[in-house]
């Protein structure tokens, strides 16, 4: 895929669909899809919380930060677009810490998630809702505290989708991001990319955080979601 990258200018670029206006507008590390929130015909909608390295793309262990080093890993902009289809809205929570150490800056990653949008269109799996917070720091928003799940919920309403968490999901590749999930009060399932299945459900449990399944990846952390909602029709 082409790596082309607008310039650098640390503000999200012309165009860019910011969520709400006023206060919610001018907070850092969020961004929303410029589509229709509307849910599709004869669904009943959901909500999926996506965790992004090792979940959407490849994690090579430092955060990617570059559009010409992001990599989808196999099945993910399907896996997607079959949520999308099903009724989900998709929301994006990342932890990007790089920017305190002076490895990114938020404009780089606003950038790469721009293209990474323009790659998901292509696949009709346009995320509804990123969410990015840029320290690491214990702050609200960061991870595994549910501030940024939180921050998505109150823009999503603002735009007149309610979040029913009683069908909403959390997709991680760390128990972080499981914990993140049940702070905020939705189940969670984690994908063995990043760490193996017996590692993680061992962590899991160490930390007592309760995790619905652990697969191998999106396409069947989507299976797993999409019987879990097909069973609450």
């Amino acid at each position: 895929m082409p790596a082309k990258t607008a310039k650098a200018t640390g503000r999200p670029p012309a165009g860019r669909a910011v969520a709400g206006a006023g206060k919610a507008a001018r907070r850092p590390g969020r961004t929303t899809a410029k589509r229709s929130l509307r849910k599709a015909e004869g669904t009943r909608p959901f909500t999926v919380f996506l965790d992004r390295d090792g979940v959407l793309n490849e994690n090579p262990g430092l955060q990617v930060r570059r559009w010409k080093d992001f990599r989808f890993l196999p099945g993910v902009p399907e896996a997607l677009a079959r949520l999308k289809a099903a009724g989900a809205r998709l929301v994006l929570v990342t932890n990007q810490p790089g920017t305190m150490m002076l490895l990114s800056t938020p404009g780089m990653i606003h950038r790469l998630h721009d293209r990474m949008q323009e790659d998901l269109d292509l696949h009709h799996a346009r995320l509804d809702r990123i969410e990015a917070s840029f320290t690491f720091l214990p702050t609200r928003r960061r991870k595994p505290r549910p501030g940024m799940l939180e921050d998505a919920t109150a823009t999503l309403a603002e735009e007149g989708f309610a979040v029913d968490r009683t069908r909403a999901v959390m997709v991680g590749d760390k128990v972080k991001d499981a914990e993140a999930g049940h702070r905020f009060g939705i189940p969670a399932i984690l994908v063995a990319t990043t760490h193996d299945a017996t590692t993680l459900g061992a962590h899991a449990l160490k930390r007592g955080v309760p995790v619905v399944a652990i697969v191998d990846g999106l396409p069947a952390a989507a299976d797993t979601i999409l019987r879990m909602m097909e069973g609450q029709r």
